[in-house]
């Protein structure tokens, strides 16, 4: 995301997760460069939680996502929603990248049409 773009999320799990939202800028704080540098927005690593949601607005142009971890031991689904402005997605699972394309909003079933409708 480029510093000032806009997001708005909601993930939900089947089972409470430990997560954290954070960005990578892709300029270090003077002092941080040439290290693994984040910063972190959102943080439960204690009791997990099975949901999120919210607004995000990128204070610094680079990389912001989640980790989540399970630690119950049981399956889990999770499902996130997002609509902003990104220009690409990944997922990092057992050090595994994949990449994936968001889905553009206009290739999706429109709205139903609904009449026109007069105040006075």
């Amino acid at each position: 995301m480029r510093q000032g773009a806009g997001l708005v999320y909601s993930w939900t799990a089947t089972t409470p997760l430990m997560f954290e939202f954070h960005g990578e800028p892709d300029v270090k704080p003077a002092g941080k460069e040439g290290t693994d540098y984040y910063e972190s927005y959102l943080l439960d690593d204690t009791a997990g939680t099975s949901e999120s949601h919210g607004t995000f607005l990128a204070p610094s142009t680079g990389i912001h996502g989640w980790f989540w971890e399970n630690k119950s031991g049981r399956d889990v689904t999770l499902k996130l929603v997002s609509a902003g402005y990104f220009d690409w997605i990944t997922q990092n699972r057992k050090n595994k990248h994949t990449a994936f394309r968001p889905t553009d909003a206009y290739s999706l079933p429109s709205h139903p049409a609904v009449p026109d409708e007069v105040f006075r």
